[in-house]
């Protein structure tokens, strides 16, 4: 855990909303994501979540790689848009990136999660964030929002509801590989 983030971590998506779950953030957890906004060139808060296939994830977990956090709906015409270009560029670094997708379960269903996930072909990490714990945490509010972190944890960059192509993550990437001003 980075110094003065927050951690957070949320339900598997097969938790029953309003079930006790000793893995979601605590009270006093959520009082200090309060206190902290992500910006660039601060540390991205840590956090833990399921996979849609009910797999633990955490952020923690590719430290050594330039990740991009994606925050989508798949309703959101941004996201669509992006989608097949960043799957181009993540078809080039394979091993240097990792991609984390938070669905922000705004209107959103399991099936067009799930058709969404089938139709761009996503092979990278899906999570629901149910609780909202994730985007409270990062401070998002907007669909088609990406964070790129670079491999020492450091926000490098935000694109918050924009439409991407695969030329602007790879720029962003480049960003990331340089050492941080």
């Amino acid at each position: 855990m980075n110094p003065g983030t927050p951690e957070t971590t949320t339900p598997s998506p097969t938790d029953q909303p309003g079930s006790a779950n000793p893995g979601t953030a605590t009270q006093a957890g959520k009082e200090q994501e309060k206190k902290y906004t992500p910006t660039v060139g601060s540390y991205a808060p840590p956090f833990t979540t399921f996979t849609l296939d009910n797999k633990q994830i955490s952020l923690d977990q590719f430290k050594g790689k330039t990740v991009i956090l994606k925050f989508w709906a798949s309703w959101c015409a941004k996201c669509q848009a992006t989608a097949p270009e960043l799957n181009k560029f993540y078809a080039d670094h394979p091993n240097d990136v990792a991609i984390i997708a938070i669905n922000l379960n705004q209107a959103d269903t399991f099936d067009g999660i799930n058709q969404y996930i089938q139709r761009y072909k996503i092979t990278y990490p899906v999570a629901v964030d149910i609780t909202g714990d994730i985007s409270t945490l990062y401070r998002v509010s907007q669909t088609s929002t990406y964070f790129i972190i670079d491999p020492q944890g450091v926000i490098r960059q935000i694109f918050t509801y924009q439409t991407l192509k695969a030329k602007d993550f790879e720029t962003a990437y480049q960003k990331a590989q340089q050492p941080a001003p």
